[in-house]
């Protein structure tokens, strides 16, 4: 019999206030934001097995560097809450890293995008959040599903050649009189579909997931981001106009929401002996050199130390469930190898832009290809991958 299951979730609103003249991120530099389209959102899911307590949290933003998790970490006010927290990475967020800003010439970045004011936001709305789930924690059940999202929702926009991950795997979480808590699905396909000329915010379809999600199962759903990278983006039609993208955004959210309603419907419960959450610092080289110059000009906001970052992953299991946060955006070359050579259990749950966000992680070969010569420029350098690898292996063990 499988130890005594705590749970319970959370969703905070981190819309900016005022979003108008806000920078976006993602595209090109200098984009102001006219308005809010659908408001942004992080969701809290905290589970406690024993004296083992977790909280995973998804964030819609472009992406949250390792210091700004920190910061909510020690905001928290619940001792012993293991935060980990992972990003959309909704091309329709208010810039967090600093590369967004306004510009010289309309393309040469002079200062930073990010606004203090709605850092300072995110960290303590999603801390109290936290504290909100932590609190709340009662007995619950577990479901769980792995599927494949049809093809015909994603893109490689990196050709015929480049690789896929249309792998999802959606939890269930439940009271025991069967009501639903909290619904997560993790999945891989860039939030932009909005593209470059939207100037509204928007979750893109995360958001969209959400509210059908909400609609059919009731309780908070969660989007956690997976292996994204090189360039998994929506299947939009060719050349659509806004309205169009739009529709495609409430289209395809509502159809992962359904496909995760179909695969859980009947999902016997997840069986378990205990929760184990374990944690490894990473110290990757910048190679970089454009990350190195945009952080002496000040655009950079994440600290980069002597020429060296400090990152992190985590490795959570439950029973047949094996989570991993991976900071920044994983090609999914990456993320399907790792997940079948270096990772245990029947669902396998990829958190991307996990616990920071340091560009795109590509395979070492991949430096020597042409057809990524915009991923390497976006890209802490070769090394990444094989160190990552190398701790994730350290920390099976």
């Amino acid at each position: 019999m499988s130890p005594a299951l705590l749970a319970a979730a959370v969703s905070v609103d981190i819309t900016p206030q005022p979003a108008e003249g806000i920078f976006l991120a993602g595209f090109a530099p200098n984009r102001r934001a006219l308005g809010v389209l659908h408001p942004l959102e992080a969701g809290v899911l905290a589970l406690q097995v024993g004296d083992v307590r977790l909280a995973l949290v998804t964030v819609d933003s472009i992406g949250l560097g390792r210091d700004i998790v920190e910061r909510i970490r020690a905001t928290v006010t619940v001792p012993g809450t293991r935060v980990l927290v992972s990003s959309t990475h909704s091309h329709a967020t208010p810039d967090t890293m600093g590369i967004w800003g306004p510009t010289i010439l309309g393309f040469l970045p002079y200062k930073t995008g990010v606004d203090p004011a709605y850092v300072d936001l995110v960290v303590g709305e999603v801390a109290r959040g936290i504290d909100r789930a932590v609190a709340a924690l009662a007995p619950a059940v577990l479901r769980a599903a792995a599927f494949q999202v049809p093809e015909t929702w994603t893109r490689n926009d990196r050709g015929p050649t480049a690789g896929r991950d249309d792998d999802a795997v959606a939890l269930a979480i439940e009271a025991p009189d069967g009501s639903r808590v909290a619904t997560l699905l993790n999945y891989a396909s860039h939030p932009e579909t909005l593209w470059e000329k939207n100037r509204y915010v928007s979750p893109d379809y995360p958001g969209a997931f959400r509210r059908r999600m909400q609609e059919l199962a009731g309780g908070v759903p969660l989007f956690f981001q997976a292996d994204l990278g090189g360039m998994l983006t929506p299947n939009t039609p060719p050349k659509p106009d806004q309205q169009q993208r739009r529709a495609f955004v409430d289209a395809m959210g509502a159809a992962l929401a359904e496909l995760a309603r179909d695969h859980l419907a009947g999902a016997p419960a997840v069986t378990f002996e205990a929760l184990d959450v374990r944690h490894a610092e990473v110290v990757v080289p910048v190679d970089n050199w454009r990350f190195r110059l945009m952080h002496r000009l000040g655009l950079l906001a994440r600290p980069l130390g002597g020429g060296d970052v400090a990152t992190e992953l985590n490795l959570v299991t439950l029973g047949p469930i094996t989570i991993l946060t991976w900071p920044g955006e994983a090609l999914p070359e990456v993320g399907t190898r790792v997940k079948r050579d270096h990772l245990d259990g029947q669902f396998k749950l990829w958190l991307g832009l996990g616990c920071d966000e340091m560009g795109y992680i590509l395979e070492p070969a991949m430096f020597d290809q042409k057809l990524y010569s915009y991923e390497k420029t976006m890209s802490m350098g070769p090394r990444t991958t094989p160190m990552l690898i190398e701790a994730l292996d350290k920390l099976r063990a």
